[in-house]
């Protein structure tokens, strides 16, 4: 079978300093077979002039203030001709080689809807000298399921048929986190999915980054959008035993962890409220929450020691 088309979203916003790496990973030989999508957020500063120099290898461009990333995306989606979807943040960036890969992936397998890839998480400064903060070139994490999904989602390390986003009807701009939403809903629509280890993309952390940074407000807010993922989907009727597990922990080390931070803020009264709701949710939430921190630790174990031998 000829491998499917391949449509890239690059979505940006005030990216000067980092959109150029996107997009020579997509516009340029040996990835330019792409058709290319970027949808701009209004920038206000040299974010334009660098997409400029690839203007000719761009098959769609607009630039407005919008709501964020699950506007761009959705709009990149309905405006994409290609069968498959690659998502890029400005800030990231392919591996070479990596669509020429992504595109044979899907050729062996017409009912395939989700291959995930190989990734990495690098931290670095505006120069693009980096150093690996986490890595996932196993199956154990990359597997599409439900647990891995709701740790670590891995977005845009998954290319996904843009019948699924048809099916599905995009990214629900109601979730403040709506790419992560999305993949649960893809998950529980029983799409077909496989795994590759090889590298393909790179996450960059830095201080500007919606979901890498590390900031504390930031962290707020996604354990905030967790514990309301969590009570959303936990309240479905067909839960397997595994599947409520992982919803139980979820919302568990959500609560654990915000908890903190609020009492951290002296915001007890919030902190008090959201262990008080911890518990009407799950009597014995705190052995959840150890189960949840202990699979974290674990985790950032095993990437300390890939930082270290890396």
């Amino acid at each position: 079978m000829s491998a499917p088309s391949i449509s890239v979203i690059v979505f940006a916003r005030n990216a000067g300093a980092m959109i150029e790496r996107a997009l020579k990973s997509v516009c340029e030989p040996p990835s330019n077979e792409a058709e290319v999508l970027v949808l701009d957020g209004g920038s206000t500063d040299g974010t334009l002039e660098v997409v400029d120099k690839y203007r000719g290898a761009i098959a769609y461009l607009r630039s407005r203030p919008d709501s964020g990333p699950t506007e761009a995306i959705n709009e990149g989606v309905r405006h994409a001709r290609g069968e498959v979807i690659a998502l890029l943040p400005a800030d990231d960036w392919l591996e070479s080689g990596a669509l020429t890969f992504i595109g044979e992936q899907f050729a062996r397998d017409g009912a395939l809807d989700v291959l995930t890839c190989g990734a990495r998480i690098v931290r670095t400064d505006v120069a693009d000298a980096g150093q690996t903060w986490a890595e996932y070139c196993d199956e154990a994490h990359l597997g599409f399921t439900l647990p891995n999904i709701l740790r670590n989602p891995l977005t845009c390390a998954r290319f996904i048929r843009k019948r699924v986003y048809d099916r599905l009807g995009g990214m629900d701009d109601s979730w403040t986190f709506a790419d992560k939403e999305f993949l649960v809903r893809a998950y529980f629509a029983k799409v077909k999915s496989r795994v590759h280890t090889r590298l393909i993309y790179n996450f960059r952390r830095h201080a500007g980054s919606a979901t890498n940074s590390g900031r504390p407000e930031m962290i707020i807010r996604m354990v905030q959008e967790s514990l309301r993922l969590s009570r959303h989907y936990g309240s479905l009727p067909a839960l397997t035993r595994p599947e409520r597990t992982a919803l139980r922990r979820l919302h568990a080390g959500a609560s654990a962890r915000l908890a903190v931070m609020l009492g951290q803020r002296a915001q007890f009264s919030a902190a008090r409220a959201t262990l008080a709701g911890a518990f009407r949710t799950n009597p014995t939430w705190p052995l959840d929450a150890l189960a949840w921190y202990y699979g974290s630790a674990h985790e950032k174990y095993r990437n300390l020691r890939t930082s270290l031998t890396g």
